[in-house]
Formats: structure tokens, sequence, C-alpha cells
């Protein structure tokens, strides 16, 4: 009898190991945001974010090791082929160990006609990309698009609109199978809002990510959790816009049981227990100003974020609040409501994704933003100080204290200024005061999002340089010039910009009766808009 336990138990023990074994699951994501589409379509202000933000989550709570992540920002469709394609080599790698499962998650923010996804001149057809996932080898692929019309994508294997639904996956048994998510249907327009720095489908969405779909409250953020949170609410928040409504929609086939878990909330970074009884509540991260999660009333108001500090806007009934928080590393710090205190308000403003003019709507989701995303496209102004060498003698003989003022206007990463220099210096015996205008476009490096951000141009400029010596004799000379310049912004408050730049002009200028070209070497330091 015990020799029978004992193999009894050994049994068990076996089989136990072996289920182990099986329910070893890796995860592949590729995060795609383009701002730009086709000529025909003004840039997008926010897929980039949006694709960024969603890379953040699933890094933090979503179980992926960082070489399993690629976040594709603004890239050619060689970039997005090359990724599905990396992918796929390491499935097979991964199936050819008999480790287990992958799981492949796709998403896209961006511009779509219905037929194909955009990035920038280039496209993607629908059909490719699922054929390229198909052809992937994961047993459970995950896509979701975020665009106008895609839901066009669910078409092609006759999806329907979206309604809360149950999926029944488990990482841990032999589940296979495919779940295409859209963030609209065939024939809607996919909204982008000012007020929350992002599109509405993929603000949900994420904010659900976060914690606010757990009402199980069991520290597990589902699929059909996450799908049906966003649903809801970007059905509520577009329902009263000029635009709307926006129905997000589904396609699944899936074999299992159950669910697929997309983020864990049981060990993150640090945790806020946010209030409840009101109507909405914004969750912004003051140092980049980047809303990371919205809750409503019937939202989880557990939120897993990174360590930093916070604001938090609230909204009831014609009210607005807010609170300034903190929160360290491995802390859950509980908000009272008392902390949160009363503001006034400013309007929101929403858009159509590829549409170039913002159209008002009052938001069924609650009231207004304190504080709305500056547009992309506005004109700002720049003040900085700083030297540049004199136009007569040597280089080096002379350096002017200059004063620029400029006016800026920002589309997408291109920014065109016209600035206006005054300087003055003086050498051994001489004095040399400069006046010179100058147009300057500038293309800049990175996202809207990131706290530094690069930016290369070549300015044309034209001006006067006047010396006057001490015996009293004036010397003066027209001036022409070409400016390569490089600048380095820092986002320091809100749109508020440190900006370092350096200029090494070639000009043309008239020294001793003959023209001559000289380099004038220019550097910077001056306050900005922001990104």
């Amino acid at each position: 009898m015990k020799r029978r336990a004992l193999a009894v138990v050994a049994l068990l023990l076996a089989a136990g190991t072996a289920s182990l074994a099986r329910a070893e699951t890796r995860r592949l994501a590729i995060v795609v945001g383009s701002n730009q589409g086709d000529a025909s379509h003004a840039a997008l202000r926010f897929a980039e974010q949006d694709a960024q933000k969603l890379s953040a989550v699933l890094g933090e709570l979503g179980g992926l090791d960082a070489s399993d992540l690629v976040l594709l920002r603004a890239p050619r469709l060689g970039e997005v082929r090359a990724a599905l394609d990396a992918a796929a080599g390491h499935i097979a790698s991964w199936h050819a160990g008999h480790h287990g499962q992958v799981i492949l998650l796709f998403y896209y923010s961006g511009h779509s006609d219905g037929q194909v996804l955009e990035l920038g001149r280039e496209a993607m057809p629908f059909a490719e990309l699922r054929r390229r996932l198909a052809a992937s080898g994961a047993d459970v692929r995950l896509v979701i698009v975020d665009s106008c019309r895609s839901g066009a994508l669910l078409a092609l294997k006759g999806g329907t609109l979206g309604q809360p639904f149950d999926i029944r996956l488990a990482d841990d048994l032999g589940s296979t199978g495919e779940a295409f998510i859209a963030s609209s249907a065939a024939d809607e327009a996919a909204l982008e809002s000012a007020e929350i720095g992002a599109s509405f489908f993929s603000h949900h969405f994420v904010s659900g990510l976060r914690g606010a779909a757990d009402l199980s409250g069991d520290g597990l953020v589902t699929l059909a959790e996450a799908y049906q949170y966003a649903f809801a609410r970007t059905l509520r928040a577009t329902s009263d816009t000029v635009v709307g409504p926006q129905h997000p929609a589904y396609d699944y086939h899936l074999a299992g049981r159950g669910d697929l878990v997309l983020t864990e909330l049981r060990h993150p970074s640090a945790t806020l227990d946010l209030p409840g009884g009101f109507d909405r509540l914004l969750l912004v991260a003051t140092a980049r100003q980047q809303v990371l999660a919205e809750l409503g009333p019937r939202s989880a108001h557990r939120i897993a974020v990174p360590a930093g500090a916070y604001e938090l806007r609230a909204w009831r009934g014609s009210r607005t609040f807010t609170a300034r928080l903190a929160v360290a590393q491995g802390q859950e710090r509980r908000v009272g409501a008392a902390e949160v205190l009363p503001v006034s308000t400013l309007s929101p403003r929403v858009a159509r994704k590829g549409d170039g003019d913002e159209l008002a709507g009052a938001l069924s989701a609650g009231a207004p933003a304190p504080e709305p995303s500056l547009p992309a496209d506005r004109w700002a102004l720049a003040a900085a100080a700083g030297l540049a060498a004199g136009a007569s003698g040597d280089l080096g003989d002379v350096w002017l204290g200059t004063l620029r003022v400029a006016v800026e206007r920002r589309a997408g990463d291109f920014q065109l200024t016209g600035a206006l220099m005054l300087g003055t210096g003086r050498a051994a015996s001489t004095r040399e005061n400069r006046v010179g205008a100058e147009l300057l476009p500038t293309w800049w490096w990175g996202q809207a999002a990131d706290q530094v951000r690069a930016g290369l141009g070549i300015g044309a400029g034209a001006g006067a340089a006047l010396q006057k010596a001490d015996d009293g004799v004036l010397y003066w000379s027209g001036l022409a010039w070409a400016s390569p310049t490089l600048a380095i912004r820092t986002l320091l408050v809100s749109h508020l910009a440190l900006e370092v730049s350096a200029q090494v002009p070639v000009a043309l200028l008239r020294r001793d009766d003959r023209f001559v070209t000289s380099v004038l070497p220019a550097f910077w330091l001056g306050i900005a808009r922001g990104f």
C-alpha cells in the first residue's frame, strides 16, 4: 500500500510539473504610433503619445520583458514589417524549445482610410497585417487598432459592433486563437481630445489597464474587463460631440477557458487609492502634464502608477476640484476627499483623428478640464539672450551681448520661427552694434511627451552692423547669412520650456571696401513654448 501511495504521489507531482511546464507563457508586444498619414490628412497630435502610454503600462504591469516590448513611433513601413518578422523568429525559437505558449499583442494608433494603416506616406494593408499575424506562429494574437474606420479591419472576417462579451482564455492552458479590437466602426471617425492629450479609446483602454477596469478587485485586469471599460466610456464621452458617437468594435475567435490577463496590479511601482463621490477624475503626471488615467462613477479607484508627483482634477456637478499628490516607490497612498479643493474651469476641445480643425464639444463624461492642452499649430512667443561673434575684425575680436525675440508656429515636428535680434559689444577701441531678422525652419526629434527634444534647422537672415571707433569714425555694413542651428529644448512646466541653441551663420558682409564671407557663431539661452 505504501508503495502504491508513493507511486500515486509521484504521478501527481509529475503531472503537476508537466502542467507547470506547459503553463510557461511568453508575451510579445509591438506598439506602433504614427501622427503622420498620407498627404490628404492633417497630422495627428496624439497617436504617438497613445502608443507611448500603452507601451509604458505594458512594461510596468503587463509582465513583458523589455526585449519583448517593441515601441515604434513614426516608423517606416519597413520597420513595422521587420518588427513582425523578428517576433515570428522569436516565436519559432520559443516553440522549438518546447517552452509553452506565446501571446502576441499588436497595437496601432494613427491614420486609416478603412483599408490600410497609414505610416507617413507609406501604408500597410489590413489584409497584410492579418496575414503576417496569422503566420507569426503565436498561439494567441491580440490586435488593437485605434484609427478612423478601423472597424473595417474586422469586416475582413465579419466583425460586429462591440457589446459586453466574455473571452475565456488563460495563460496556463492550451488556448489558441485571435482577438481583434477596433476603436471605431467601419464608417466612423475616431476622436482625439486636447483635454486628455490622447484619443478617447486608447485613453480609456490605458486607464482600464492601470486599474480603473478592475471592478472585481482581484488585482488583475483581463481583456474582457479592459474592453468593456473602454467601450462604455468611449461611447459615453463621444455621444454628445458634434462628430460622435464612436462605437468600438471587436471580432474574436478563441478556444480555451479562463481570462486573458493583460495587466497585474499586485506589485506596482506605486499605487494611488483615489476618492469616490465625483462625477469624473483625471490623474495628471505633473512633470510632463500628461494625463495618466481617468475614472468615473463606475470605475475602480485603485490605480497603479509610477512613483512621482501628480495633479488630480475632479468634477462634481458644475464644480471643479484639484489636488497635488506625491507617491514614493512602493507606496500605496490613499487620497481623502478633503484633500481635493475647488478651482475654476475652462472648456475642453475635441477633434476627429485626421482633422486639422478642432471641434468644441460638451463631453457627457463630465465637466471640462481646468487646463486643456495647447494646440500644436498655435503661434507662440519665445525670448533668449546670448553671445554672437562680431562682424568686424577676426573671429573673437568682438563678442556681442544679444537679445533675441521670436514668434513660432508648430505643425507636428516642424516649426517655423521668425526672429528679431539686437546686439552690442566692445573691443579695445571700438563698439559694434548689430540688428538683424531671421526666418528659421526647424525639425524636431523625439515625441511631444518627451522631457527633452532636439531640433535641427537652417535659417536665412539679413541685417546691418554699425562700428564706431573711439576717434568718432563710423563704419557700417549690410549683412546676409545662412545659419545652421542646433537646439535642445527641455520641458520645465506645462507649456514652458528652456531652450539652448547654437548657430554657425556664414555671413556675407563688407569689410575694408570689399565683400567677404565670415563665420559668426552665436549661442542662445532662453524660454520658449513647450511641446
